[in-house]
């Protein structure tokens, strides 16, 4: 019998460095402000999904309290960005400037939150949930739907969407569920951050106190995004590579006391200062520190295969 290794985007992105792969996806570590980063991002994915399914703002804003308030008022510091006040008004003022009929892509409610199980091979399936597929609204034809919620909305944040391995997986599994070609991908970006609130100072842009703007300081930008053949063949002979060389890595070095053998990439090519494992790395990787700078949070995308709403194939 073969054990099946299912493995999804985010694990294949961490796979450069082996510390970083090892901590988050071999043994479920993360850090606490990752952890508000997720739970803020999946709250926000919750709500957006209410919404594209027919649910009006109200029924997506009380989605996105019930996934989110508790959690952000025990664990985030009052006044940041990422306390319950401020998501709730960054996710409010969206759907105010975002309503239905002015989205550039035609929604089927029945193609939200799709959650997929495809095989790379007889031993690898890749795993994961599209946000949506959708149509577009000048020319009918299929892409997929991403939303992503980010610190900041920059140029290098939109570039990297040009050829960004998720949407080039996403679009190879669009292709496998729809049977024919996916065309490209809507990113509907929504930036989490601090909105002013000065309730003194006085805004030059609207020409009122910040505490009386503050919802129009509101950032998201919807992009559009292509792929073509090759790009997605390589994507999966890249994808089935990393899957094999993470695999190795659990095998061979999966326990927390051998971390300290593991090899640290990140030093190497800048990707240390991205991630949220650069300050435990910097202490020295210590065994008696996994308590108080970690949290354990297994990351299980394996589980997608049991979940009735998932798609699946049975050919690599």
């Amino acid at each position: 019998m073969i054990d099946t290794l299912y493995i999804d985007n985010s694990t294949l992105s961490k796979v450069g460095c082996s510390t970083a792969v090892l901590l988050r996806y071999g043994l479920g570590y993360t850090t606490p402000v990752e952890k508000a980063i997720l739970r803020a991002g999946s709250a926000g994915h919750e709500s957006l999904a209410c919404y594209f399914k027919g649910g009006t703002p109200k029924q997506a804003l009380d989605v996105l309290e019930k996934e989110y308030r508790e959690f952000a008022e025990e664990e985030v510091l009052a006044g940041d960005k990422l306390c319950w006040e401020n998501v709730l008004t960054i996710q409010r003022e969206w759907f105010e400037q975002h309503p239905i009929a002015k989205l550039p892509f035609k929604i089927d409610p029945d193609l939200i939150e799709i959650g997929f199980a495809y095989p790379l091979t007889e031993e690898i399936t890749f795993v994961g949930r599209m946000d949506g597929l959708v149509f577009g609204a000048e020319d009918n034809r299929p892409y997929i739907l991403e939303n992503k919620f980010t610190g900041r909305i920059s140029d290098y944040w939109v570039k990297k969407f040009r050829s960004g391995s998720q949407i080039t997986g996403y679009i190879w599994a669009a292709d496998q569920h729809l049977g024919k070609p996916v065309v490209g991908a809507f990113i509907n970006g929504i930036q989490h951050s601090k909105l002013p609130s000065d309730p003194v100072r006085k805004c030059k842009k609207h020409g009122t106190v910040y505490a009386e703007c503050s919802p129009l300081h509101m950032y998201s930008q919807i992009l559009i995004t292509q792929r073509s053949p090759w790009q997605i063949e390589e994507w999966k002979k890249t994808a089935i590579h990393l899957a094999k060389r993470f695999s190795n890595l659990k095998k061979r070095w999966g326990s927390l006391e051998l971390l300290h053998k593991v090899r640290m990439q990140g030093t190497f090519d800048g990707s240390c200062g991205f991630c949220e494992f650069d300050d435990f790395c910097s202490a020295g990787r210590r065994l008696d520190l996994v308590q108080s700078m970690l949290v354990h949070s297994p990351w299980e995308p394996y589980k997608l295969k049991d979940d009735p709403g998932i798609t699946s194939g049975t050919k690599p």
